[in-house]
């Protein structure tokens, strides 16, 4: 289980309503299985590989869509 949080940085609004809507259709689209609640925070469940890599993703969609910096947090649950 990945928590990211994902921060944008130095952009010159401070709402990211936008940006949350763009992330939300890309994992809805992305097939792993995921939660996001009221306060935006996301969990993704899936392998370590495809996860990590799917994180750099949204960092990838968010640069093309205007954010210049972004800075990611993210806690990792695992389980046998």
């Amino acid at each position: 289980m990945f928590s990211p949080v994902i921060t944008q940085i130095g952009t010159s609004s401070p709402s990211i309503e936008t940006e949350v809507d763009k992330v939300e259709e890309f994992i809805k689209d992305s097939g792993f299985k995921y939660d996001l609640d009221e306060r935006n925070s996301m969990t993704i469940e899936g392998p370590w590989d495809n996860v990590m890599n799917f994180i750099g993703q949204v960092h990838l969609l968010l640069h093309d869509n205007g954010v210049v910096r972004l800075h990611s947090n993210i806690r990792v649950g695992t389980d046998l």
